[in-house]
């Protein structure tokens, strides 16, 4: 939790939290990673559950707009214009269904950087926390759940085949579901996990475009 804000260093102190990032503590053995990722799902699924404070902003659609143009700006430098069309309609179409969430369905309590550097596994290895809610924001849960699914196919990437990050990626999402049945219930709610992925998987990209010649 924040602690202390220091206005002239524009420094933000964080109280300390003991452990190792989630990254680091993957490992090759299967069990004990997918007891780490029910563990977030669990804990994902109450901060969803949450009732958001008035103080929270909610994710404007101002926000997603710029982050269109900052993609573009992006491919323009790097792929064909042909390319750069076909990408521009498919985040038209995205930015669309994603608008349509914000209008039918029920904000909770988004992190918005759920991945497994912000999420800190304490010493005894029975219990996470998370960290960085700078970006925090009253908006559609599935966000999250996508953004960290993504995530795992990269970071998992190295330790597993394809096949059993799959498995481990339905371990969290059982968890989450049995932490939070509301969303299981939700027909949406599959839906729009696919679509935040899509998303996220364009500014994974626009990412590696960016910083990685």
């Amino acid at each position: 939790r924040p602690i202390h804000y220091d206005s002239q260093r524009q420094l933000l102190l964080y109280e300390e939290l003991p452990g190792l990032p989630l990254f680091d503590s993957f490992s090759g053995r299967r069990p004990e990673t997918a007891k780490l990722l029910t563990m977030v799902g669990v804990w994902l699924a109450k901060f969803h559950a949450l009732t958001p404070p008035l103080r929270v902003p909610a994710r404007t659609r101002g926000e997603d707009a710029g982050k269109r143009r900052l993609f573009l700006q992006t491919f323009r430098r790097r792929l064909s214009s042909r390319r750069v069309e076909s990408i521009d309609a498919s985040l038209r179409w995205l930015l669309a269904k994603r608008r349509s969430f914000v209008r039918t369905t029920r904000q909770t309590l988004v992190h918005q950087d759920v991945h497994s550097r912000n999420i800190i596994v304490l010493p005894s290895k029975r219990s996470i926390g998370f960290l960085d809610f700078n970006d925090t924001r009253r908006y559609d849960p599935a966000a999250d759940v996508g953004t960290f699914l993504l995530h795992l196919d990269t970071a998992l990437h190295g330790f597993f085949p394809v096949r059993r990050i799959r498995a481990i990626k339905r371990r969290f999402l059982d968890a989450y579901f049995r932490a939070r049945p509301l969303a299981r219930r939700d027909p949406t709610f599959n839906e729009r996990v696919n679509i935040h992925q899509a998303w996220m998987a364009y500014q994974f990209w626009e990412f590696s475009l960016s910083y990685f010649p």
